[in-house]
């Protein structure tokens, strides 16, 4: 792991809502490091990118989408098909919900 390894946790990916930049089965590294930041700039450099929300009593891997104006923070599935699955934050709910940044991940494919 690059730089301070502690700071990570891998995690296997189960289910397809990222299908198909991220597989059931994958293996994808969370760097915590990048949830410990929760000021704008923090939430800034985090935007467009694959980021791990708590959800449920676990998680999910979702793409950051942030919108400004709004003060709001999305979690968008890469597989249109679960769009049910998006995530929104508001608020303290978006320092809470953001696990990390998903620096890699490894597949098999």
């Amino acid at each position: 792991m690059p730089g301070r390894p502690y700071d990570y946790t891998c995690v296997r990916v189960r289910g397809d809502s990222m299908w198909p930049v991220l597989a059931d089965g994958d293996i994808a590294a969370i760097d915590h490091s990048e949830s410990l930041r929760s000021d704008l700039a923090a939430i800034k450099q985090l935007n467009k990118r694959i980021v791990a929300f708590r959800v449920d009593g676990g998680i999910t891997l979702k793409w950051l989408i942030y919108k400004e104006e709004e003060s709001l923070v999305l979690g968008l599935p890469e597989n249109k098909a679960e769009i049910d699955t998006t995530i929104i934050l508001r608020g303290d709910q978006i320092n809470q919900g953001i696990v990390g940044l998903v620096r890699w991940w490894w597949s098999r494919r």
